[in-house]
C-alpha cells in the first residue's frame, strides 16, 4: 500500500487529471445505468397503478 501511495504522490499532474477523469466518467456511466433501470421500473409501476385505477372506475374491480 505504501508503494501505491508513493506512486500517486509522484504522478505527473496531467496523468492524475486523466486518471481522475476516467474514474469520474466510469462512475457516471454506472450510475446512469442503475438510474435507467430504476426509472424503467418506476414507469412500469405507475402504468400498472393507472390501469388498476381506470379498471376500478369502470367497475371491473
Amino acid at each position: 500500500m505504501d508503494k501505491f501511495i508513493e506512486m500517486v504522490k509522484n504522478l505527473n499532474p496531467t496523468v492524475s487529471i486523466v486518471l481522475l477523469s476516467a474514474v469520474v466518467i466510469i462512475g457516471i456511466v454506472l450510475f446512469a445505468k442503475f438510474l435507467s433501470n430504476l426509472i424503467k421500473m418506476a414507469i412500469i409501476g405507475v402504468m400498472l397503478l393507472f390501469i388498476l385505477y381506470f379498471l376500478r372506475q369502470m367497475g371491473v374491480f
